[in-house]
This record gives structure tokens, C-alpha cells and sequence, in this order.
């Protein structure tokens, strides 16, 4: 509870800030209201200005404000930079508190996505500014320090006519271009969360500018060692020619790219630009747009466009994009205050807007929201190149997905090529036409579900634009089919089972157009093209990895969002009451599978111990080498199969020792030495398309749960068992009632919480919630916002009514739903240790990470191939041999050959001593260190 008199503290604070920005008696009460009832409730942390301002904020969105025309205004037309700054609030905070504040309150969906696509538009716009700091010194002359300087107006004193007026420097060129690029940019709503699209507009705006210039001969602005510029640019005798070829491919090197940034220019900035001169915004020539540096119309074009701006923003109630002007000012400023050892407040912009404060280590940031490139995911790290050491901006980042894409499509036709045809002619009917039909519907509702009328001032310009990207993706579409069904060849050679089924093909299509529009960062997220083409998200999970690791990789960042799209959907995405995974698991007889029952024969390590041999020290999770993975046709197969598993040595013997219930198979092993071959025991599995799907599930979990646990000190096998069975019970017997329209990492966490509670080694939410936050998939939605109850309809005194969907947080979904659900077989293991009945599972072998070694390996009866941070275990009756890779002699090697080549014994040259074969027991020797090569080897992934 707060104290009266702080309430009327913050009770002033909010009059005013409300007062600042002139807002209206409703949005005042409502923001009041909405922060005083989560006050009471939560203990908001930092400045209550702060939260003020997120108040004030969802109270000025969720008024509507009446125009003079039939249409209204979303909003109250309050400026989000003014409100930020009368709040002492810089925007990346402001991203965070706001998330927060949605969170508590429980905001619809649609809050949060108005949220998400401002954050990304700030994203967008720092990074083309970052790009426009680069480019303009490259075209033009550097602004000189005089320009950057604002003189200070006094209150109640008229200037002088011509006092002010704006000269056309290139400090102000500067300025005008960018005033002119977000006015242009925000006239088109589809452009504001577009990386790429942005970006190819700047180029267009940076090449009419370059065009004023040159055409009218302005060599006190063009800087002259530009590229673009002829070579007898600074002669006196130089006239300028009537047409000036396009700069932009002085700028851009990739042609195919510089197409797009060409076509943006031609088709979609001029035709806004003829508006600005028909409206008389601009003034010029409006047949060519030269003339607007004239000195007799560039004053007002100046604060014509930059009105034109301002009014926008009213509208839009988006935050300031001058801001960066003011930031490049005051770091210019700063700088030159820096040589001549003085100081100085920064400046402000006209608009009084000022970027926040980069974060530390981070001096030229400009404050960046880093959305575009995704942290790497836990799972599917073994499909990514090694990293190349560069820190390179998001433009460079989806440029390099751009023309890796190019170099997969060169000489590729939005039809099958040769290779693809004859591979449909080996089947006994060609499924040429029926892929042809499939590209031509999903392709119509592609386009259909892309072109958003009332998002764009241009309908014709985003059909041709979503025309292209679909004659890119249906290029990408036979390209991965081709690759695919050449790869399955290989594995089975009758693939027409596989070839016939049209669910392969869509999701294929799907993915495809995905990939192309993430590499060219176009608004519509995932999962937005699996509503857009209504395919269902676990049947789009099955052909990520075919294409994940087809002969064409792709680059890293699209590798990445791939990865993350996998584990989006095997998380939350296909436990979806609307999913057809439940349908599946329902045709399936055998029920939700064990992950037993689905690993692969190289996830399960199975040794005999030997008893004259004390066990390592160090108890080490063994390594398991890269699966090459399912094939397409066990992907798309049906949803189970029994088989049994191939011994993979015919005619060795395979040892299966006896385990308890609380002996582990996988994890508490013993490296061998001995004179058999240990292989996995032959079990029966579980195959099919919905086995690998939750094989995969199982895989992600556990890669999650391993992790979740170091960051919790849970060290102890036996107990990491236990928790893992208690999942594992929660997704095989309670998927429909815990799993459904949930969480993966809700009912995660919940079994890490509830094992050390029961057996008296508790560990709280708190630290739960704040080491799962160090996984790159964690948000705090996950556990703030859970499902309770899902919407029903109940009968109540006679009457139907409708129970609305009830949501908490994770500890009141553990405590009302989960504890009910599983208490009876948590319990069972409250004395410590349980009961005979009660098989605990074995730990899984995740799989997330790239596998740089191998398993042992028995050449002879004591010669080992061995990984490289195995412990070394001396058996005293056999002479060992040891040989690392770059590191030990020669000699070393030849030891081994001979004693592969005379079968074991003995090679030196000295007589044995002892008659029989048995040979002299030996010293320990001493074994080189390799953890440094371990960890060179390990930096490289």
C-alpha cells in the first residue's frame, strides 16, 4: 500500500504532465485510474514518471479523434517524443516499460502488435540512418561545424527579415534529404517496418539529390572525389549534360539489388514526389524534380516538407525520426568540443527532440533496437557456418541474405528445369501438373492476403511488388524441390509415394516464400504465411530441416530464422487447440510417445561396465556424432510405425546390461576397454512423421532444460532424471490439459520448481524466471501471461452463459491448474526415493549443439579410437597408447601400427619376460594436455 501522501505526490506529477500535452478530461481520468490500480497491485520499479507515461500513453491510443472528413484518427494526436521527453523517458526504456505495462495489464493482442511494429520501425529507421552517415560524405562535401551550430531566438523579439533564412549548405542538404525520405517514407505505412524497402528509398532520395546538384553545376556541394562524378568534373571548361546516369550503382554492388533500389525510385518515390509539386509542398521542375536546391525556392521547400512531416506525425502518433538529426548535431558538436578541450551542453533539434544515450560500449549504436538480426537459437546450432569475427548493420546483414539468395536462384525460371522433370518422369504419374496448380493457388493467395488496400496510398505498386517476390519464391520453390527428391534418391530409391502428396509441396511453397521475405525483411512476420496460405503449423514444421540442410545453404541469418521458427512451432505454435496435432496424436494408438521411443540409435549410449575397472572420476554426458536426420518420405509418412531397429555391426554381439529403475543407460556411463564391441541395444522405435515430431520436441526441451539447470547449479543426475520425468509424464499423460494453447517452457519451469520442492531442495519462481530469461527465446509474456481457463459456456440457472478466458501469471497457473493436474505422481516422490513401481526416465542426449567428436571406437582388443576430452582410464594388465592430433610425435603413430599390425602385443623391441601373452603391467602415463586445442576448435562453432 502507498501512503496517502505519496499518492498525492504522483497524483500531481500526472496532472502535470497531462497538462503538458493538453490532454483531454477522458484520456486523464482513464490514465489515472489505470496507474493508481496497478500501483495498488505490483511494486513498479524506477521512476513513477515513468510508468506515468506509459499510462498516459494506452489512455491517448485508445481515444479516437473526429476529422474534418468522414474518417477518424486513432489517437489523440499526442506526440509520442513530446510525451517521452516531458517524462524524462528515452525510447528503448520506453520499449521495455511499455511490454511490461502490457503484460500486468493483460492489453489485447492488437496493443501488442501496434507495439511491436513501432519498435521495429525505430529499428528500420536507426539503421538506414546509420547507412545515410555513411553514404551522404560519399556524394556530398561534409558538413562544416558553423552549420551544425543553431544561434538561440529570444522570447518576444521579432527577427530580422532574412535573419534566419536557410542557406542551401551541405549541413542543410543533409538535413533535407532526411526531413524528405521520412516524410516520403511515411506517406506509405508498408514501408515503416521494411528493412530493405527503406533502405532502397534512401537510395532513391540520395540519387534525386545528387541529380540536383549535378545538373546545376553545384560544386560547393558535391564532393569531388566521388566516383559518380566524371573525370573532368573540376575543370572550368566542364558543361553539364541535359540527363545524369543513376548513382545507385556506385552504391550498391549487387545488381540485383540495385534493380530494386531503382525500380523503388522510378515507381513509388516520384510518383509521391508529383503529389508534394501538385500540392505545392515542393517547388521545381516538376517534369524532372530538379530545382529544388535553387536558392529562390530551397527555403521553403525546406520548411514546406518539413511542415508536411509534422502534420503526419499528428496523425500517425509515431515518435520523431528528426531525433537522429540531433543526435548526428550533437556528436559532430561533441566531437569538435573534444579536440578544443571544452565543454557544452548538446544542442537540440528545431523539433526539441533529442535521441537517448547509447549504451555503454556501444558509441555509435544511435541508440539502435537490434530486432532485425535474432539471437541464435539453442537448438539447430549444428546447421550454422562458423561465424566470420565481423559485426556488420542490419542493411549489410539482409544485403548478404539478398545476394546469397541470388547466387541459389542464378540461371534458376519459375518452372521445373530439366533435372526436375526427368525426376517426375521416373514416377509412374507426373505430378507436374498438380505442382502447377498448387503454385497457381497458393500464389493467387499469397498475393491476395499481401496487398493491404487501406496500408497503402498505391494498390498497383504493392501488387507488382508482391508479384516479384512471389516469381522469386516460385523460383526457390523448384530449386528446393529439385534438391530434396535428388537427396531422397539417394536414401530411397522409390520416392513416388513422396512426389504424389500435395501437403509436401505446399509446405515447401510456404517455406519458400518465407525465406524470400525474410530476406528481404518484409513486414509480414512469421507466423503470418501460414495463415496467409492455411497450412497448418505442424505440418510447415516437417520440412524445415530438408531445406535447413539442402546442398545450397543459405546464409546465416536465414539459417537462424529458420531454427527459431522451428522451435517457435514445436513450442507453442502446434499446441494450439486449432492444430492438427491433436488430431494426429488421436488417429495414433499408441498415444503420445516416450522420448525413448523416438530417439535416434545414436542418442542412446549403452556400455558394458567392467568390474576390474574403477569408474572415471569425471562422470561426462556422452557425445553422440551428427545424424544426417529423417528422410523426406519418413517426415510425410504416416502418423506411426513399429520397427525395429538394424544392428549396425551383423554378427557382433550385442550386450544389453540389466538396469534398475534408477540406473541411467545415456548419461552414467564407463568408457570400455575390452575385447567386445559395445553397440546400442537393438529396442523396438517408434517411426513416422509425428515420431520425429516429437523427437525434435524432446530434443528442444531437453537442450532447455540442460540449460536452465546450469544456470541453477542443479548438478545432480538423479535429480535432473527426476525432473525430466515429471515433464515428460506432464506431455505424455496431461498434453491435453497442461500442453494445450500453453507453453513448452511454462510447463518447463513448473517441473523444475515442483522436484526440489517435494524432495526439500527448493528453489523459487524468482530464480527460476531469472535464468530462464538468459535463454534467447525467453520473453516475458511466457510467464506472465498464461492460460488459466479457456473461454466456455456453462449453464447457470437455467441460462447459457459465456465464461470468458481467465489468465495469470506462471505461479497462479502452477498453483490452480498444475499442481492439480500432477500432484498425485509428483508426490510419490517425497520421501526421496520412489517407488518400485515408478521407472525414471533416462536423461535425453541433446542434440543442439554442433558435435565436434566421436564416439569410442574398437579397432582391436586394446586399441582405441577415443573423443579428445574423454578421461583416460588405465586397465593395469594392458599397455595403453595414446596419440592426439597435432600434438604428439611421430613415434607415438608408429607405436600404434605396430601394434594393430601384430594384433595387440607388445611392440618394442626388448624380450618379454613373462611366458603367455599377458603383458607386464606399466607406469601411468602421463597423457598431453589438449584443452586449449579443444577450446580453439570449440571458438570456431
Amino acid at each position: 500500500m502507498i501512503s496517502e501522501d505519496a499518492e498525492d505526490q504522483l497524483f500531481k506529477k500526472h496532472a502535470d504532465l497531462c497538462n503538458k500535452l493538453n490532454l483531454d478530461s477522458k484520456s486523464v481520468t482513464e490514465s489515472w485510474e489505470s496507474f493508481r490500480t496497478l500501483n495498488q497491485k505490483f511494486s513498479l520499479e524506477g521512476d513513477p514518471l515513468h510508468w506515468l507515461g506509459c499510462a498516459v500513453f494506452v489512455a491517448c491510443r485508445k481515444s479516437i479523434t473526429p476529422t474534418v472528413g468522414s474518417s477518424d484518427i486513432e489517437g489523440n494526436c499526442v506526440s509520442l517524443t513530446s510525451l517521452l521527453r516531458y517524462c524524462n523517458l528515452n525510447l528503448i526504456q520506453f520499449f521495455c516499460n511499455i511490454r511490461r505495462w502490457s503484460d500486468m495489464n493483460h492489453l489485447a493482442e492488437e496493443f501488442r502488435k501496434k507495439i511491436d511494429a513501432l519498435e521495429e520501425s525505430f529499428s528500420v529507421t536507426c539503421n538506414v540512418f546509420k547507412e545515410y552517415c555513411m553514404i551522404f560524405p560519399k556524394i556530398f562535401k561534409a558538413p562544416e561545424l558553423s552549420d551544425m551550430e543553431i544561434p538561440k531566438q529570444h522570447r518576444n523579439r521579432k527577427q530580422k527579415i532574412g535573419y534566419r533564412s536557410v542557406q542551401c549548405t551541405p549541413a542543410k542538404i543533409f538535413e533535407f534529404i532526411w526531413n524528405l525520405y521520412i516524410t516520403i517514407r511515411g506517406e506509405d505505412s508498408s514501408y515503416s517496418n521494411d528493412l530493405v524497402q527503406s533502405y532502397h528509398l534512401l537510395l532513391g532520395i540520395c540519387d534525386l539529390a545528387f541529380k540536383n546538384a549535378f545538373l546545376t553545376d553545384r560544386r560547393d556541394l558535391l564532393n569531388p572525389q566521388f566516383s559518380g562524378l566524371p573525370s573532368d568534373w573540376m575543370s572550368p571548361d566542364f558543361t553539364c549534360p541535359d540527363e545524369v546516369p543513376s548513382i545507385i550503382d556506385k552504391i550498391i554492388t549487387n545488381s540485383s539489388n540495385s534493380l530494386d533500389a531503382k525500380y523503388v525510385e522510378k515507381y513509388h518515390c516520384r510518383s509521391i514526389l508529383s503529389t508534394f509539386f501538385k500540392n505545392e509542398i515542393l517547388c521545381g521542375n516538376e517534369q524532372n524534380f530538379i530545382g529544388l536546391f535553387d536558392p529562390q525556392v530551397f527555403e521553403s521547400n525546406f520548411k514546406a516538407i518539413k511542415k508536411a512531416y509534422e502534420t503526419q506525425l499528428l496523425s500517425n502518433g509515431g515518435f520523431d525520426e528528426r531525433i537522429f538529426l540531433a543526435e548526428y548535431r550533437r556528436r559532430i558538436l561533441e566531437k569538435e568540443r573534444e579536440t578544443q578541450n571544452s565543454l557544452g551542453t548538446p544542442p537540440h533539434s528545431e523539433s526539441g527532440d533529442e535521441l537517448p544515450a547509447d549504451s555503454p560500449g556501444q558509441p555509435h549504436s544511435f541508440g539502435t533496437v537490434s530486432t532485425r538480426i535474432c539471437d541464435t537459437p539453442l537448438t539447430g546450432r549444428r546447421f550454422l557456418s562458423p561465424r566470420d569475427g565481423k559485426e556488420v548493420s542490419s542493411v549489410v546483414s539482409a544485403s548478404h541474405n539478398i545476394a546469397r539468395l541470388q547466387v541459389i536462384l542464378s540461371g534458376r525460371l519459375s518452372q521445373p528445369s530439366d533435372a526436375l522433370r526427368r525426376i517426375f518422369q521416373s514416377s509412374c504419374v507426373s505430378p507436374a501438373a498438380k505442382i502447377a496448380e498448387i503454385v497457381t493457388r497458393l500464389g493467387n493467395k499469397f498475393i491476395n492476403n499481401f496487398v493491404q488496400p487501406k496500408n497503402s496510398v498505391n494498390v498497383e505498386e504493392q501488387n507488382e511488388y508482391a508479384r516479384n517476390k512471389l516469381l522469386t519464391g516460385t523460383k526457390l520453390f523448384y530449386k528446393l524441390i529439385e534438391g530434396i527428391l535428388e537427396h531422397e534418391k539417394t536414401i530411397n530409391k522409390d520416392i513416388s509415394v513422396l512426389v504424389q502428396k500435395d501437403l509436401f509441396y505446399e509446405c515447401v511453397f510456404a517455406c519458400s516464400m518465407e525465406i524470400v521475405l525474410h530476406c528481404y525483411n518484409s513486414p509480414p512476420k512469421f507466423p503470418w504465411i501460414l495463415t496467409a496460405l492455411d497450412i497448418d503449423a505442424c505440418d510447415f514444421v516437417k520440412i524445415i530441416e530438408l531445406i535447413v540442410r539442402s546442398k545450397d545453404p543459405f546464409h546465416r541469418d536465414t539459417i537462424k530464422h529458420l531454427n527459431k521458427i522451428e522451435e517457435t512451432i514445436l513450442e507453442s505454435l502446434a499446441w494450439k487447440s486449432t492444430s492438427n496435432l491433436w488430431n494426429l496424436i488421436k488417429q495414433c494408438e499408441q498415444g503420445i510417445p516416450k522420448e525413448e521411443e523416438v530417439a535416434l540409435p545414436s542418442q542412446v549410449v549403452t556400455v558394458k561396465p567392467q568390474l576390474d575397472i574403477k569408474p572415471p572420476i569425471v562422470n561426462e554426458e556422452p557425445k553422440t556424432p551428427k545424424s544426417p536426420g529423417p528422410s523426406a518420405t519418413e517426415h510425410f509418412q504416416s502418423p506411426v510405425q513399429i520397427s525395429v531397429n538394424r544392428q549396425l555391426f551383423p554378427g557382433t554381439k550385442s550386450t544389453s546390461p540389466k538396469s534398475s529403475a534408477n540406473s541411467d543407460c545415456k548419461n552414467n556411463s564407463t568408457e570400455e576397454i575390452s575385447n567386445e564391441v559395445v553397440i546400442p541395444p537393438a529396442k523396438p522405435k517408434r517411426t513416422g512423421g509425428l515420431s520425429i515430431f516429437f523427437r525434435k520436441f524432446y530434443n528442444l526441451a531437453a537442450v532447455r532444460m540442460k540449460h536452465l539447470c546450469t544456470q541453477l547449479n542443479i548438478n545432480d543426475n538423479e535429480l535432473k532424471r527426476k525432473i525430466w520425468t515429471v515433464f515428460e509424464v506432464s506431455i505424455q499423460k496431461k498434453a491435453e490439459s497442461l500442453l494445450k494453447d500453453r507453453h513448452l517452457d511454462q510447463l518447463l519451469m513448473c517441473a523444475v520448481y515442483v522436484i526440489p520442492k517435494v524432495l526439500q531442495k527448493p528453489q523459487t519462481f524468482m530464480e527460476i524466471m531469472k535464468c530462464y530469461r538468459l535463454q534467447p527465446q525467453a520473453d516475458s509474456y511466457i510467464y506472465r501471461d498464461v492460460l488459466l481457463e479457456n473461454k466456455s459456456t456453462k449453464v447457470i440457472d437455467g441460462l447459457c452463459k459465456e465464461i470468458p478466458e481467465r489468465r495469470g501469471d506462471l505461479i497462479e497457473f502452477y498453483n490452480s491448474v498444475y499442481v492439480f493436474e500432477m500432484k498425485d505422481f509428483t508426490m510419490k516422490f517425497a520421501n526421496g526415493t520412489q517407488p518400485c513401481n515408478i521407472l525414471v526416465s533416462p536423461l535425453p542426449v541433446p542434440s543442439g549443439r554442433r558435435c565436434l567428436i566421436s564416439p569410442s571406437v574398437q579397432i582391436i582388443k586394446n586399441v582405441f579410437v577415443k573423443p579428445l576430452d574423454s578421461p583416460v582410464i588405465q586397465n593395469p594388465t594392458v599397455r595403453s597408447y595414446s596419440y592426439f592430433f597435432s600434438r604428439s610425435p611421430s613415434k607415438d603413430l608408429k607405436d600404434i601400427n605396430k601394434a594393430i599390425n601384430n594384433n595387440g602385443l607388445n611392440v618394442n623391441g626388448k624380450r618379454l619376460l613373462i611366458d603367455g601373452d599377458e603383458l607386464p603391467s606399466t607406469k601411468k602415463i602421463a597423457t598431453r594436455k589438449v584443452q586449449s586445442l579443444l577450446e580453439e576448435r570449440r571458438r570456431q562453432y
